[in-house]
């Protein structure tokens, strides 16, 4: 395999298994950008940076263009989300501005005081255009939309009251094929299967009844209070990144009946970088998962082999602040802190 580095005056080839792309050639300003989202389209990547907003860059080697610019420092553009054909950007944890068709009116689910009050730390859009927000010390918010898709009501709050969250820390939130959503937490795993709340970091209540033991003497479902920092689907199975191993677990929580551990060596572990940046998180069309923290591993549940990729394979600089396969170009895009853009095929 090679290395492309792409320039404007120059394309050079050496060993390696990656395609890179600098900041220069995607001329998004500052070296100082990261990418912290990438999301392809056509013959089209979109990106995120974490200071020059959202840009545009053709794989044909046209010139690049830049669609959202801040308006001043405080601003973040920092998640895609694709509604009815669309393709928006999420603004300040705040609203959705659409890219892809400057027509469409921002979807607008909060007020610019939420971000203010709250310290967002991931999003998602789920089902039915349910949008959740988790935060670093609030815990879970969920905006549902009306019948004419606006976001007018009071969101509803998840926390540690109750014993609903393991932990009001949200890491990240996954919705699988089933509509469940999946939250990892600083304290442990929670699930949310329509109004039903299982804290699976708590250890089950069991009916100690006669009948009960006789009929029934299975074992409680196992707890998972580790710190969940990442998710990602597997099969039948979910993948949570821990500090220290990857966990398997089944997708459905009330049929939840064992944990899986698969160790990591010291450098491939997931565990939250200098940055405090959780890890990524992403399975291919192959089954392999790909883990990007302060480097790049790729882990094959299935023979237990680990290849990580780091400065000897020209994957320079960390952490890993983006992580997205492109099937149908059959490669990972994957951004570095303050070092670009690579490609590496597969």
């Amino acid at each position: 395999m090679s290395i492309w580095v792409c320039s404007a005056a120059l394309m050079a080839q050496t060993e390696s298994p990656f395609l890179a792309t600098n900041q220069a050639t995607l001329t998004v300003g500052h070296t100082s950008a990261s990418f912290t989202a990438a999301y392809p389209s056509g013959n089209s990547l979109f990106l995120l940076t974490n200071k020059n907003g959202c840009w545009q860059v053709p794989l044909t080697g046209d010139a690049s263009n830049q669609l959202i610019e801040p308006t001043d420092r405080r601003e973040r553009y920092t998640h895609f989300a694709h509604i009815n054909g669309e393709l928006f950007v999420l603004h300040n944890y705040q609203e959705l501005v659409c890219i892809s068709d400057n027509q469409t009116e921002p979807i607008v689910f909060t007020t610019p005081y939420f971000a203010k009050t709250v310290t967002p730390t991931t999003f998602l859009l789920g089902t039915n255009k349910v949008i959740y927000i988790g935060t670093e010390k609030d815990g879970l918010f969920k905006f549902v939309p009306d019948q004419d898709g606006h976001y007018l009501s009071v969101p509803t709050r998840f926390s540690t009251a109750g014993d609903m969250l393991p932990s009001n820390l949200i890491h990240t939130l996954w919705e699988d094929t089933h509509g469940v959503l999946w939250i990892g937490t600083a304290k442990g795993l929670c699930a949310m299967q329509g109004e039903q709340i299982y804290n699976l970091a708590q250890p089950a209540k069991i009916d100690r009844s006669w009948w009960k033991k006789l009929w029934q003497p299975s074992p409680a479902p196992p707890r998972v209070d580790q710190p969940i920092l990442a998710i990602t689907n597997w099969g039948n199975s979910l993948i949570l990144a821990t500090p220290n191993a990857l966990l398997k677990i089944s997708n459905q929580p009330d049929a939840l009946n064992a944990v899986y551990s698969f160790p990591l060596p010291t450098s491939s572990n997931p565990a939250p970088s200098e940055t405090h940046q959780a890890p990524l998180l992403i399975t291919d069309i192959n089954n392999n998962i790909w883990v990007g923290s302060e480097s790049l591993s790729v882990f094959n549940p299935a023979t237990g082999e680990i290849q990580t990729y780091g400065r000897a394979a020209n994957l320079k600089g960390s952490p890993i602040t983006c992580l997205l396969e492109d099937v149908e170009r059959e490669t990972i895009w994957i951004g570095v802190a303050k070092n670009g853009l690579y490609q590496l095929a597969y």
